[in-house]
């Protein structure tokens, strides 16, 4: 996006109309929904408060989807012990499934306290709820995790194969926002 508004006037017309178009498909829907769309629930705006709630029931996993999800993030913590927060995330989903999973929220306040009980967690088991949830998955990735891509300018052929974006720096990272651990790889 820098480059686009920074350094548009120095760019060539037809490269600035293709990233022009990519925003729009981009932005067409909403890239990324995700459990904050509980704050758009009582929206005066009738089309938002319905996406908003339609969404959120996409969203919403019940009790037994919900150790499922736990089992699996546990089972990648022990593939990978690195992943710590992936321990962290299936013990707080065990111990709040009845709470989030027992019945699905109905109105704006029930919405507000099923998000409250998520929040409970730290930033990262939520951010690990959403991106589990993701109605819309990254379109390389899906739900997982992007590879971590070694840094450096040697790796950008790597990267570029990889999906992740070189930067100016020639260090690379990955797409989807809410992967971690948020550390770059070691060589």
């Amino acid at each position: 996006m820098r480059k686009y508004f920074f350094w548009g006037q120095e760019l060539d017309a037809d490269y600035l109309e293709s990233m022009k178009e990519g925003g729009k498909a981009w932005t067409e829907t909403d890239p990324r929904p995700n459990t904050e769309l509980v704050l758009l629930l009582d929206s005066n705006d009738p089309e938002v408060s319905e996406y908003a709630r339609s969404t959120m029931e996409k969203l919403w996993r019940n009790e037994k989807q919900l150790h499922e999800m736990a089992e699996q993030a546990m089972k990648e913590f022990e593939a990978n012990k690195r992943h710590h927060m992936k321990e962290k995330f299936a013990t707080f989903i065990k111990a709040n499934a009845v709470e989030l999973g027992g019945k699905m929220p109905q109105s704006v306040e029930q919405w507000r306290a099923w998000w409250q009980i998520l929040c409970r967690g730290d930033w990262m088991i939520y951010e690990e709820y959403d991106r589990r949830t993701n109605v819309r998955p990254h379109p390389i990735f899906g739900l997982g995790m992007a590879p971590l891509v070694a840094t450096g300018p040697s790796k950008r052929e790597e990267a570029s194969s990889t999906g992740a974006t070189p930067t100016t720096s020639g260090a690379c990272v990955r797409l989807p926002s809410t992967s971690w651990p948020r550390r770059p790889a070691t060589n």
